[in-house]
């Protein structure tokens, strides 16, 4: 009869086991639901998986409004606006803090260091457009504000819905990035929101070689009472096998398998055109500038190039338009000046085509 003893004790653990569990609650971060994978900052390491942690901030102090932020390596912060733990697949929605998600993606979000991956990935090309042109341009060309100014827009479109006879023709391509939109749909395109998802990762836990995840939800309350049920079945039919048969019985055996993921993201160079353009020795004659460790701009608040929004660094080398005083990367404008013949900025033709 020394089995009783064995089976008394197992089943006994198995409850200690469940009750310790619930100090894992799942909890609100103001609209969303932090449930395993992930946890918050504050909770116990054991409460989710390291690579899906977030942080609870205050948005709205006077209203109490909190907001969900998870922060990717090499990338930085994202406000989560939705997790969906029971669709398939699961899914995760985020955008950019400042509310530039457009900007996000052209200086590049390193995926392939997280445990996420897009849902839709869609190839997007990037576009520098002079601002009486973009007004021309409409659907399925998307004007990203955040990015474009009084003289110059930023436009994008899916490379799938481009045409070489369209008006984005004649803007100059600065990008192509795959982009994780949160729609397969073309008529609800977006790149304010990004749409991503995950390969569940099995429960590591570190607190008393648990598991110490369960939630208040019904899916997990059933694998409760299936993980309390099925042990406590399979020790009563080991039981009446030991007193009928007095044979032994195999171990119960579970084989994990962690899943891997594998992100990649294409960036071609922009294919350009010389149509409507400056020849080579009329670009050339334009003065070139060798910025030195003094990173001395003959305009020190025009810092920025505009035509891929990249700071000017020492060492590199700006071209000026001595027409109107413009300047821009070397290797910007001298691609901008081989399809337009205007300044990126002001528009106005050198004074030698105007007299042409």
């Amino acid at each position: 009869m020394e089995v009783f003893p064995f089976i008394i004790f197992l089943l006994f653990s198995l409850h200690q086991q469940s009750a310790t569990a619930q100090t894992c609650s799942n909890v609100d971060c103001g609209d969303i639901t932090v449930d395993f994978p992930f946890r918050l900052s504050d909770q116990p390491a054991c409460c989710g998986n390291p690579n899906f942690n977030l942080s609870c901030r205050s948005q709205y102090p006077a209203v109490g409004k909190d907001n969900t932020i998870i922060t990717f390596p090499l990338t930085g912060e994202f406000n989560v606006y939705r997790i969906s733990y029971f669709s398939t697949p699961t899914s995760l929605l985020i955008s950019d803090p400042t509310g530039c998600t457009p900007k996000r993606l052209l200086e590049g979000i390193q995926l392939s260091v997280t445990p996420f991956q897009p849902i839709y990935p869609e190839t997007y090309l990037f576009f520098n457009c002079s601002s009486n042109l973009s007004r021309s341009i409409d659907y399925p060309a998307i004007n990203i504000d955040c990015l474009g100014s009084e003289s110059f827009s930023i436009m994008a479109i899916p490379e799938i819905l481009y045409t070489q006879s369209s008006l984005l023709h004649s803007c100059l391509q600065i990008a192509k990035i795959s982009v994780p939109i949160s729609s397969p749909y073309f008529s609800e395109y977006s790149l304010d929101e990004l749409l991503l998802t995950w390969d569940e990762p099995h429960c590591l836990s570190s607190c008393s070689d648990i598991c110490e995840h369960h939630g208040r939800t019904k899916a997990t309350i059933y694998g409760l009472i299936f993980g309390l049920g099925i042990p406590a079945f399979f020790l009563w039919v080991v039981f009446l096998l030991y007193y009928n048969s007095r044979r032994n019985h195999g171990n119960y055996h579970q084989h994990q398998q962690n899943p891997s993921v594998e992100i990649s993201r294409s960036a071609e160079p922009p294919q350009l055109g010389a149509a409507n353009g400056l020849d080579r020795s009329r670009i050339e004659a334009y003065p070139i500038t060798l910025l030195g460790e003094s990173y001395r701009l003959p305009r020190p608040n025009n810092n920025t190039c505009s035509i891929c929004l990249s700071e000017y660094k020492a060492k590199e080398t700006i071209r000026t338009i001595t027409d109107c005083d413009h300047y821009f990367h070397s290797n910007c404008i001298d691609e901008w000046l081989k399809v337009n013949a205007t300044c990126p900025v002001c528009r106005n033709l050198p004074d030698d085509q105007e007299a042409a």
